[in-house]
């Protein structure tokens, strides 16, 4: 009976172990295992957003943000002490700063879904505040408005619906009624607290709703039969009200802004229709977006003209014909459109959205991923003066950019050599690489301690401050990194055709010191054509995929000695770039097609064993070269992994442990097969499960692997970068 106990605690612990061993054991780029936001998520950064609104019963004035991809309203309580990049005092529609999701926690007074995926986009979702500092909310995917009382003084709970029968309770689009909306846009309210709605197909106006009741009371510019009529909206967006209580509705179809001097009183025909055939446009919808009424009846227009903002001086109080003409424009920085495309700077990318002007006369526009401020919009120049959302003027990256985030981090590398051992990552949509100097002892979510690629924490993009030693234009095949003995890292930096070498990043500095390639796609000794994987030998030689030339190019001990390279391998000599199959198999990446970028790429990846073996994964196997220094340079196939699940493409990368097993990704799970093939022996990865209208991950966890791009190994931990849900997992090695 002894026997049998031990027999089985022996057999529970073993089951206990491998459970353990299947379960990731922290995380990076993610507050824990359950969010998967593309950079951080925090109280900072905006994703989408569109409406904005001032609260003028706070002397400073309050201002709100509604943060539509992220399904939630962001609030700061005295716009006079905010800074670029500033964090919100309150959030509306989310328990934290960390989620994001559609209706977080269930359809309730304290949910927001603005957007059911950020896949699926908003349509002009608007905010006003009344006079008394109580927030409307266009919560869109819920076809409902949402009213709360005082949020900045009382709580973050909605205290009217609109729209809706309750607050856990949502129906079709309708519209056709009292209590509906068919498509819920922009908001204002007028002096005396009564609410207007932009529903799309007309405006819709409620008496004082938090005082009386939640039906319709009267109803402009219904679409009927002709659009272009004066009392007919053929798609209205923005909407606006003065101090005298004028309506302001943007209809966007018609390029136009239509006016109603006495709404209350009179809902037939606008009174005054501004900017209607003012310019020629190249789409359909480019003027009259998001608009802003300033107390004295002063207009601003949002467009998609060019991305400009119009501005005209009391367009009511205009005599003779409407004003057509602006008196006013803010001149977007249309560069971002450009080709080569240019980054982007303190002007607007795109004024399509809401705008808002507080007490002071700024104007607060909503651009793409952040919020613009201009002090002095009538007669300063075009530059912001505020900015939030981001912390630099050049930078319109989806939530904020910072160490403690990553966008589809790909390719990873150890260097076990230093104490503490560190931990490599390529973030390759932010172009730069993020280093975490102790791989065993980070927490979960924890910053980055090192940024290569970027002359900032904060900053992405290709070649920020232009080509430099000190940028990286990071592509998308196959990225590579490694790390040598000595401690110095090799980037494949593809978007410059190069690689770049790093001496000891973490005790000299960010530059770098060896740049092998980077004359454009050629062939040669010195060319690289899309490099991809690469690998180092513990004689400090570097090996590069050579994608687009279908080779593996050695060089020894490039820090050293120079960038020429040394050895070919899998090519007939350095001059061709033909996949030879007669030479190996191992090396046919690529071939040539007829599509942009004129390529099928099927492998790339490369890893060295502990014997010195090169790995090379290609087309669903791994091939290996015994003895990649010596003539002839000959490969077989170790290992067939087109059983497996996963694509044509894989393995997407490669890693061998100290006792040469070999690990890969063939996704969305990782394995790990013996040196000499065998296997596997381990599988892990649990198939992420996406909801089915959404499209996003649902019930993450620490076994999730949705869709791996790299593997590394450390002492005592297996690391797997989880690219569509932007996360590094850590796992113990089996």
């Amino acid at each position: 009976m002894r026997r049998l106990s031990v027999l089985l605690a022996l057999v529970l612990g073993t089951l206990a172990g491998a459970a353990r061993a299947q379960e990731a054991t922290r995380v990076l780029g993610q507050p824990d295992f359950k969010h998967f936001v593309p950079n951080r998520l925090d109280d900072r950064g905006l994703s989408s957003p569109w409406g904005v609104a001032i609260d003028r019963s706070r002397n400073p004035n309050g201002l709100w943000v509604l943060d539509a991809s992220n399904n939630r309203v962001l609030g700061w309580h005295d716009i006079s002490v905010l800074r670029n990049g500033g964090r919100a005092d309150v959030i509306l529609g989310q328990p934290n700063a960390f989620t994001n999701e559609c209706n977080t926690g269930g359809l309730s007074a304290s949910s927001l879904c603005i957007v059911e995926s950020p896949f699926s986009g908003a349509y002009e979702p608007g905010l006003a505040v009344d006079a008394e500092g109580n927030l409307y909310v266009v919560d869109q995917f819920n076809l409902r408005v949402l009213g709360y009382r005082r949020p900045f003084d009382t709580d973050r709970v909605a205290d009217l619906v609109l729209g809706q029968k309750g607050f856990d309770q949502t129906g079709p689009p309708a519209g056709g009624d009292n209590e509906t909306f068919y498509n819920p846009h922009g908001l204002a309210v007028d002096p005396q607290g009564n609410l207007f709605v932009g529903d799309e197909r007309r405006v819709v106006e409620f008496d004082r709703p938090f005082a009386t009741d939640r039906v319709v009371d009267r109803i402009f510019a219904e679409l009927k039969e002709d659009p272009a009529a004066p009392d007919q909206a053929a798609y209205a967006d923005g909407v606006g009200a003065d101090a005298q209580g004028r309506l302001y509705v943007a209809d966007g179809w018609m390029n136009r802004v239509m006016i109603w001097k006495e709404p209350l009183s009179r809902q037939g025909a606008a009174d005054l229709i501004v900017s209607q055939g003012a310019r020629a446009c190249e789409f359909i919808i480019c003027n009259a977006k998001g608009l802003a009424v300033e107390p004295d009846g002063d207009l601003w227009v949002g467009s998609n003209d060019k991305g400009r903002i119009f501005g005209y001086r009391s367009p009511v109080d205009t005599n003779a014909e409407p004003d057509t003409e602006p008196d006013r424009i803010l001149e977007a920085d249309d560069s971002w459109n450009s080709h080569p495309q240019k980054m982007p700077s303190d002007h607007p990318v795109y004024a399509g959205g809401g705008l808002a002007v507080d007490d002071a006369g700024t104007l607060w526009v909503v651009d793409i991923n952040r919020v613009l401020a201009f002090l002095d919009p009538w007669s300063g120049d075009d530059h912001a003066d505020r900015i939030l959302g981001q912390v630099r003027a050049d930078q319109i990256t989806a939530n904020l950019v910072d160490t403690d985030g990553l966008m589809v981090p790909a390719a990873m590398a150890v260097d076990t050599a230093s104490q503490p051992p560190h931990l490599y990552v390529v973030d390759a949509f932010n172009s730069r690489v993020l280093a975490w100097e102790d791989a065993r002892g980070f927490s979960n979510g924890r910053p980055a301690d090192l940024v290569l690629g970027q002359p900032g924490r904060f900053k992405s993009g290709c070649n920020s401050g232009g080509r430099s030693l000190s940028s990286l234009c990071l592509g998308q095949f196959f990225l590579g990194i490694a790390v040598d003995a000595k401690g110095t890292v090799w980037v494949s930096d593809a978007g410059n055709q190069r690689v770049v070498g790093y001496r000891s990043p973490f005790t000299t500095d960010r530059v770098a010191d060896r740049v092998v390639g980077g004359s454009g796609c050629q062939t040669g000794t010195r060319g690289l054509c899309i490099p991809g994987g690469v690998a180092v030998d513990k004689g400090g030689n570097l090996y590069v995929a050579d994608i687009g030339n279908n080779r593996v190019l050695e060089f020894d001990e490039p820090l050293r000695r120079d960038a020429v390279a040394d050895r070919v391998l899998g090519a007939d000599g350095f001059n061709r770039n033909v996949c030879n199959t007669r030479v190996s198999r191992a090396t046919c990446f690529s071939a040539p097609n007829g599509s942009h970028p004129g390529l099928d790429i099927s492998g790339g990846s490369l890893a060295m064993d502990p014997g010195g073996r090169l790995l090379v994964g290609n087309a669903q196997a791994v091939y290996v070269f015994e003895r990649p220094l010596q003539a002839p340079n000959q490969s077989r196939r170790l290992i067939d992994i087109s059983s497996l699940e996963g694509s044509y493409f894989d393995p997407q990368s490669l890693a061998a442990d100290e006792a040469g097993r070999i690990y890969l990704v063939s996704s969305p799970r990782i394995y790990g097969f013996s040196k000499s093939g065998a296997g596997p022996f381990l599988e892990l990865g649990e198939r992420c499960a996406f909801g089915p209208s959404s499209g996003l991950p649902e019930n993450l966890g620490p076994a999730s692997i949705c869709n791996p791009m790299g593997v590394a190994v450390g002492l005592d931990e297996l690391f797997v970068s989880d690219a569509s849900v932007h996360r590094v997992l850590a796992f113990e090695l089996p």
